[in-house]
């Protein structure tokens, strides 16, 4: 089990330590920063690489070309080498 706390005061900390010891879980506390950022990677901990949020960038700013199905992908790419 793991207790996630989001923006408690430094004072309550210990407190917040101790439940997580006596139910043998692990605690993580989060800045409001932290709080912010994308839901998937707070939940499994992920920190995307540079190449990743450049991809991610890249999409954002329509400069990838988009495909419906995996058919027209390959017609694309077969299509493109000749």
């Amino acid at each position: 089990m793991t207790l996630i706390i989001q923006n408690v005061k430094e004072e309550y900390l210990p407190a917040f330590k101790g439940l997580a010891e006596g139910t043998n879980a692990t605690l993580r506390a989060e800045s409001s920063d932290e709080a912010d950022e994308c839901p998937i990677c707070k939940e499994y901990g992920y920190n995307p690489s540079d190449e990743l949020l450049e991809a991610i960038a890249e999409v954002e700013r329509g400069e990838t070309i988009k495909f419906s199905s995996h058919s027209e992908m390959m017609k694309y790419l077969q299509s493109d080498s000749e």
